[in-house]
């Protein structure tokens, strides 16, 4: 019968497709949901994997391997070679929601094959924007009347924002109701920034204490959201918290170091932080930490890196600072204790043009910033070297190359990736040395103003596959010396 359905439903997305395409198709969607199948079963989902791999790990695989069979495709923009976007053939998608609404994984509707805030069947809600009073109505039905009703909501297990711009229309009393929901996303999801979201307050935020199983929390890209209410620091079972780009945002709550189970933290692109409180030192099942803020060293409340060393699971990290200096000789070696690190990005905030001083309290003659990598690069400055023409690198340079790196007694030794973002300095920093990162696959730095990236040793070669330039208007290197530095 469900195949009958997925036959159907292929042949109206294309009047000329073959038998053996529409085969080759279903074979593909039933694939997906053999993986959603897998990445949604008990033992994933109560996270007994952790101890040997985590369940990021879980779904990469899935998802490696749904790209291998063509269920997806990747979307290949010009100068990447990392894909980071994927689409789905029409007919897919639509064989695909037929059998997510036959697993009872999600809700669409007839018509549109939109997804529905109807979560009876699949005990998931969708905030969708001009329906969202139709949960509305029900939770005020469900908080006063029968206890069929409250059995819903208490089933529920998923509540998802797909693009509700108002999502504070909850009311505290009925998180109360909502024991077994494990993933609450209100934030954003869509990469485009032109759906806003915004809360008027925090206050229905407070009701997330009786949320005892909540796993996934999301505020991503929420407007107006100054600081997180304590009963954040009541989910003592989530593993991901995520508030990236709440642009807002000033402080964390003290408390947050009772989330002892907590492995991803995301508060990136959260540029009003000065600090971050020292309790998150708790968190020692921490392996993914974005946003870490970097201030004033003489903050006596403010976590650090010595503060940090204690969690031995990191395994990415990205700092954001408005420290010049950073990191210095102290700095790099707290990072080096982070011995399972595989990725790390360090941001720097707007710095004056080097027209001016540097020391404190003298301004700069030129104000002008040139930190910024989407003004740096705007002026392509040429010379005439070696008899031909060659360009000052600010725009973006990829090779591509094979081979391991040997491994060296001290210094990163499992980092794979460094991104560098508007380095402040002329001269590269004394760590960034092949002999110092002798595994990494990836090295970014954009913007800023990096004069030379020498290799150290004369012997030395960087052994990365993969390097971008981009937005260096300051870079003395001409490309064979560039070329002289990485192994061939």
């Amino acid at each position: 019968m469900l195949e009958g359905k997925l036959l159907l439903d292929i042949t109206l997305c294309s009047n000329s497709i073959s038998p053996g395409r529409m085969t080759q198709t279903i074979r593909k969607v039933y694939d997906i949901l053999a993986g959603w199948r897998r990445l949604f079963r008990p033992e994933v989902d109560d996270g007994t994997l952790e101890e040997w791999r985590s369940v990021e790990e879980v779904a990469d695989g899935i998802f490696k391997e749904l790209a291998k069979k063509h269920c997806i495709e990747p979307i290949n923009e010009k100068h990447r070679f990392v894909v980071d976007s994927y689409k789905m053939n029409p007919c897919i998608r639509s064989a695909v929601i037929v059998l997510a609404k036959e697993a009872g994984l999600f809700d669409f509707d007839d018509e549109k094959w939109n997804p529905t805030t109807n979560f009876k069947t699949s005990h998931r809600a969708y905030l969708v924007n001009g329906f969202s009073q139709e949960l509305v109505k029900f939770f005020n039905e469900s908080a006063t009347e029968k206890r069929g009703a409250e059995s819903d909501l208490e089933k529920l297990q998923t509540i998802f924002n797909v693009n509700e711009p108002y999502p504070d229309f909850f009311k505290s009393e009925w998180f109360s109701k909502l024991k077994n929901v494990k993933v609450l996303y209100l934030g954003r999801w869509l990469t485009s920034a032109k759906h806003h979201i915004e809360v008027e307050s925090v206050e229905f935020l407070k009701g997330l204490k009786n949320m005892k199983l909540l796993r996934f929390f999301s505020l991503q890209g929420i407007s107006r959201i100054t600081k997180l209410p304590d009963s954040v620091c009541k989910l003592l079972n989530l593993r991901i918290l995520d508030l990236r780009a709440c642009h807002t945002l000033e402080g964390l709550p003290d408390g947050i170091g009772s989330l002892e189970k907590l492995t991803h933290l995301d508060i990136s692109e959260c540029y009003l932080l000065e600090y971050i409180p020292k309790k998150i030192k708790f968190l020692s099942k921490l392996r993914v930490l974005k946003g870490f803020v970097i201030g004033d060293r003489r903050n006596e409340k403010a976590c650090t890196l010595t503060d940090l060393s204690g969690l031995k699971d990191l395994r990415k990290l990205s700092i954001y600072t408005n420290t010049k200096d950073f990191p210095n000789e102290d700095d790099a070696s707290n990072l080096r204790t982070f011995e399972n690190l595989e990725k790390l990005t360090i941001e720097w905030g707007a710095f004056p043009s080097n027209t001016g001083s540097d020391h404190k309290g003298e301004p700069p003659s030129n104000t002008t910033s040139t930190m910024n990598p989407e003004n740096s690069g705007d002026n392509i400055k040429k010379d005439k070297r070696a008899g031909g023409l060659v360009k000052t690198l600010s725009r973006t340079l990829t090779f591509k190359k094979t081979g391991q790196g040997a491994m060296y007694p001290k210094g990163f030794q499992k980092l794979k990736k460094l991104d560098l973002k508007c380095y402040p300095s002329m001269q590269s920093p004394s760590w960034l040395l092949p002999a110092k990162l002798p595994m990494l696959e990836k090295l970014y730095i954009r913007g800023g103003n990096l004069q030379n990236l020498s290799p150290g040793q004369k012997n030395d070669k960087w052994k990365v596959k993969i390097l971008r330039l981009k937005f260096l208007s300051n870079l003395k290197m001409d490309w064979k010396e560039l070329q002289s530095s990485f192994q061939t």
